[in-house]
């Protein structure tokens, strides 16, 4: 199949991309900066230029793509900086675009949207008939895009789905990837980097992490799927680590990846309390957990530490 993936240089859309390759599609890569040096294992794809603010030259992106992936969008650090850009990216770029593939007739258009439009912080049990109530920029855009694509499904426009993903846990495609401020990025960087795992906090507070094998699966699989479409469908481990258990399981990686154990510090003067416990559970049968999450976890770490010592070690 003829796939467009947005965001194709990006932490998400770059793997995604190899492995849609991997599995036999034609995929080209969409992106909004026109002065973008490709990286060398990106380089045999086929890039388009987006203009996200031009309905028609977004149709003409979409035109002949039999599925469009569509991962860009701002982060939570820009989307705080600037609310109104963010509602005018992740949200109404996103309507623009759903627009434009129903227009080019695309038969499948997953939106990557995220966990956080629930709550902040993510605590409790949430399954996908939780209520999102977080009013951070980085929520409220997200849902605002969301939105428009299941208004589109709904209505028989595309054959739209959204995917809310946890925290992906995953080395980059490449090491130029606008990815490193993401906790296990950073971890395992600085363990290569300092020799030393350094916490800003107290390291109680919960978070689940999916594997990027599991996003990748799973999105394979949605590609020849109709049953789901035009739903929300949560993607997590359906179990949480507090962020102190994450940073051990990177230490030990690297006693086999590294050849030695990196201090772990924490921030002893955060009284921070730990939160409720967080169960991010999925209507997806082939998203609930098993107990081969902590091996994927535990396989994905170690990559994503080969990655760093490739790319940084001094």
């Amino acid at each position: 199949m003829r796939v467009l993936i947005t965001g194709g240089y990006g932490y998400l859309g770059a793997r995604i991309a190899q492995h849609m390759a991997s599995l036999g599609h034609d995929v080209a890569l969409g992106t909004a900066r026109s002065n973008l040096v490709l990286p060398e294992c990106l380089a045999s794809f086929t890039s388009i230029i987006l203009n996200w603010t031009d309905s028609n030259a977004l149709t003409l992106a979409c035109q002949n793509k039999d599925i469009v992936i569509h991962a860009a969008g701002m982060n939570a650090q820009s989307c705080a900086a600037n609310p109104v850009a963010a509602l005018e990216f992740n949200g109404v770029a996103t309507a623009r675009l759903a627009q434009a593939a129903a227009q080019a007739r695309v038969r499948r258009f997953i939106y990557l949207s995220t966990a956080h439009v629930y709550c902040a912080p993510l605590s409790g049990t949430i399954t996908e008939d939780t209520c999102p109530s977080n009013l951070h920029a980085y929520a409220t855009s997200h849902l605002a895009g969301e939105n428009a694509v299941l208004s589109a499904a709904r209505a028989g426009e595309i054959s739209g789905i959204v995917l809310r993903l946890s925290n992906v846990l995953g080395a980059p495609a490449y090491a130029g990837v606008n990815a490193w401020m993401l906790l296990m990025n950073d971890l395992c960087k600085q363990a290569v980097l300092e020799k030393r795992i350094t916490l800003s906090g107290n390291g109680r507070s919960i978070r689940d992490f999916v594997p990027f094998g599991t996003v990748l699966r799973l999105i394979g699989n949605m590609i020849g799927k109709n049953a789901s479409f035009g739903s929300v469908i949560n993607v997590g481990a359906g179990r949480s680590h507090s962020v102190y258990e994450m940073a051990k399981l990177v230490q030990e990686s690297s006693r086999d990846v590294l050849g030695f154990e990196p201090e772990i510090r924490i921030n002893d003067q955060d009284k921070t309390a730990a939160p409720s416990p967080l169960h991010y559970l999925s209507k997806y049968t082939e998203l609930r957990h098993s107990n081969d999450t902590d091996d994927e976890l535990r396989y994905e770490i170690d990559e994503l530490l080969r990655s760093c010592k490739s790319w940084f070690a001094r």
